[in-house]
């Protein structure tokens, strides 16, 4: 019970409430008012009319009798028709006639509810002098019974209305805030699943807005941590392959000459010689890869001659394309502007896609280098080499360590499964881009784009 007061429902609620209950009380000290004075402007109202109907009703009495003992008379009967006392005097002062106490006496300015008559000039009329005095005195007591008992009952409406108003809101926000804060609640439970480990946990954004984009933004989240948990182990089960093959075998070696079943002659340790080089490879590029993915590796960033790295880099495999009858084609401007970048981590990227070309090119295939510059100031590297093409499925993933188009190719061939994941990134991080292609006339095409040196 204790954690629902903290909770963002109740914080909503309680927030509503108070927002509820002054705007309710702003309204009705509003509509209290305005009450107030429209009951006071219809009580001057109707006592101004009846006022005025006393004074054409005295007024036709005197016209017809012209004896103020009759009207005395007249006023006296008639009192119990009137809500005041009504007085009729002279220019003086003194009492001609009262309706309630007689005549020839003084009037206190103080009395409530009477109306002043003045003979003037043979007519009768109203003391509009005192009547006003009388009228402010009147709205400041506002004694009058029934305009009271009007305002009372307005004003109970508005506080059983206001009443009313509150507990149904209350009960109308805990209804919408619980239904509201239903998506959250299902995001926590999910989110709680997910740091327990549960990778598969997903919510369901069924409705539209910032909930709705919160839903999606976890399912993504989940998603590629799903993702990125798969592929840790999958690296991990990788590396421990790539590093269990090598280690095999010179476990293998080392034991068969402990055994005295085979001499440690210059062709044998040169075998061993050749596992401990690729492995020593595969830790280097695994060393190099993850320095790249976590923004670690420092690029020696300078003016980079592409057209001499190109050269030197297809010198360095020609022999072995030679082997198997491979020809490599270089084709490039003379005067190729100079790039801004690490020239040993440029020259890694171009060794490993000549290397990768080299391995998947058959025999008697082609190889084919050229360069260009583009329009967006970028140099544009093509490497092409002739061989089966690739399905879009493995080229939309040619790029992930450890990933072979083909499963059934033997690791023997040297390769550590980690050349072109190096490729990306090292690119990547001199603001470049990679991509492979297959072209029309079976060949595979990989196109490099640096930026050139400023």
């Amino acid at each position: 019970m204790r954690e629902w007061f903290f909770s963002l429902q109740f914080r909503l609620i309680t927030a509503f409430t108070l927002v509820l209950a002054i705007a309710l009380f702003s309204v009705s000290i509003y509509v209290g008012h305005q009450a107030k004075q429209n009951v006071q402007r219809l009580e001057s109202e109707f006592q101004l009319a009846r006022e005025e109907r006393v004074q054409e009703f005295v007024s036709s009495l005197y016209l017809k009798s012209q004896k103020l003992s009759d009207i005395q008379q007249t006023l006296q009967k008639a009192h119990p028709l009137f809500k005041e006392r009504v007085i009729i005097r002279d220019r003086n002062g003194v009492i001609l006639a009262d309706s309630q106490y007689g005549i020839n006496r003084r009037i206190s300015s103080n009395s409530n509810r009477l109306l002043n008559l003045l003979i003037i000039d043979e007519k009768i009329e109203i003391d509009r002098a005192t009547a006003r005095l009388q009228e402010a005195s009147q709205q400041a007591s506002f004694s009058d019974p029934g305009f009271s008992r009007l305002l009372a009952a307005v004003n109970r409406s508005l506080l059983w209305a206001g009443i009313a108003a509150g507990s149904g809101g209350i009960l109308l926000i805990s209804l919408i805030s619980q239904r509201i804060l239903q998506p959250i609640r299902r995001l926590g439970t999910a989110s709680r699943n997910l740091g327990s480990g549960d990778l598969t946990q997903r919510v369901s954004p069924s409705t539209i807005g910032e909930l709705g984009e919160l839903g999606r933004t976890f399912n993504s989240m989940a998603t590629n941590l799903q993702m990125a948990e798969q592929q840790r182990q999958d690296l991990a089960a990788d590396i421990a392959h790539e590093l269990r093959t090598p280690l095999s075998n010179v476990r293998g070696y080392v034991e068969a000459i402990k055994d005295g079943l085979t001499e440690p002659d210059a062709p044998t340790i040169d075998i061993i010689h050749q596992q401990i080089l690729h492995l020593n490879r595969l830790i280097e590029d695994l060393r190099l890869l993850a320095l790249a993915e976590a923004g670690a590796l420092k690029l020696a960033l300078g003016e980079t001659d592409i057209e001499l790295i190109l050269s030197q880099s297809i010198d360095a495999i020609l022999p072995r394309a030679q082997l198997s009858n491979i020809v490599v084609d270089l084709m490039q401007p003379t005067d190729l502007p100079r790039t801004s970048g690490d020239e040993t981590r440029i020259r890694q990227i171009i060794t490993n896609l000549l290397e990768n070309a080299l391995t998947h090119t058959p025999n008697e295939g082609k190889i084919t280098v050229s360069s260009s510059v583009t329009q967006t100031n970028f140099i544009r590297i093509e490497i092409t080499n002739t061989g089966p093409s690739i399905s879009e499925e493995d080229l939309a993933q040619i790029f992930e360590r450890f990933y072979r188009t083909d499963p059934s190719r033997s690791r023997s061939t040297g390769g550590t499964g980690l050349g072109l994941t190096i490729v990306k990134q090292l690119v990547e991080l001199h603001g470049g881009t990679v991509v492979a292609e297959n072209a029309s006339d079976n060949t595979i095409i990989f196109i490099i784009e640096l930026p050139i040196s400023p």
